[in-house]
């Protein structure tokens, strides 16, 4: 019995000791936010967004970059299937000049 009125004291104590404030917890919310809303010089409260230009702000400059290099792939791409087809094609004219030689040969004998 003892030990559990010593910890109702003891609650009633703290208790008593955090609601012995100036204001409710509601109003040092709202004076802190506001606060901290001001600004009042600390440049530390400041975000660092706030100084960034406005192709940065809207990410202008990494679309730009992100457009570059799939413009650039892309284009790599199609040339290499260019040089592919051109080699393909360029392998496929000469097995048929080929075989156009040896039937000249055979129609000789």
């Amino acid at each position: 019995m003892e030990s559990t009125d010593r910890y109702r004291e003891n609650a009633q104590r703290l208790s008593k000791a955090y609601r012995d404030r100036p204001a409710t917890p509601l109003e040092t919310a709202v004076w802190w936010t506001e606060y901290i809303a001001r600004g009042n010089g600390n440049p530390y409260l400041r975000s660092e967004g706030a100084d960034l230009a406005w192709y940065q702000y809207h990410l202008i400059d990494v679309a730009l970059v992100l457009i570059i290099e799939s413009a650039a792939l892309i284009y790599i791409f199609f040339r290499l299937i260019k040089l592919l087809l051109s080699l393909l094609s360029a392998v496929k004219g000469t097995a048929g000049s080929q075989t156009e030689e040896k039937s000249k040969w055979k129609k000789k004998d």
